[in-house]
């Protein structure tokens, strides 16, 4: 799955400024806490990524009465599905996806080595004239990240302020 203009040895940062991986993909006792439908016949990319990975998806069922939480009130409604028609939902949970991608990384694989820091921000990249990247994180991971590539996973309001 991960490779790089045919080197014979990748190193991987995962920056993360949370405790745990997976952004939005959040899941406790089994229940999706974050994102939780998927459109697979127009997400080509996730669908072929969960295929890859060995996970299921099922059709979301939208007939019937939803139950909703919104802050802390429950309520129940009639006919109405969150997701919308053709709308998938991942068996286990969304953090499957997460966890077999975590688990993927871990093992070194075809010369890829993956190092994953949590609780780091990233405070600044730069880019010097030779195209590489100088990466300054907070708490320090190493004095500072020397990278070819940077990859980000942003929300997009979050990514439109990068300049």
């Amino acid at each position: 799955m991960l490779t790089y203009n045919g080197k014979e040895e990748v190193n991987v940062r995962v920056l993360e400024g949370r405790s745990r991986l997976g952004g939005r993909l959040y899941s406790e006792s089994n229940v999706d806490l974050g994102a939780s439908w998927s459109w697979t016949d127009h997400d080509t990319a996730l669908s072929e990524l969960t295929n890859a990975l060995g996970i299921s998806y099922t059709p979301q069922y939208v007939e019937g009465t939803a139950i909703i939480q919104q802050g802390d009130s429950l309520f129940s409604q009639r006919n109405v599905s969150p997701s919308g028609s053709g709308s998938t939902r991942f068996l286990g949970t969304t953090s499957s996806i997460i966890e077999k991608l975590s688990d993927e990384l871990k093992h070194k694989k075809n010369n890829v080595e993956v190092e994953v820091f949590l609780y780091t921000t990233v405070i600044s990249i730069q880019k010097n004239a030779e195209q590489k990247y100088t990466i300054n994180c907070k708490p320090s991971v190493q004095n500072k990240i020397q990278s070819d590539v940077v990859v980000f996973s942003l929300p997009p309001l979050l990514a439109a302020g990068i300049t």
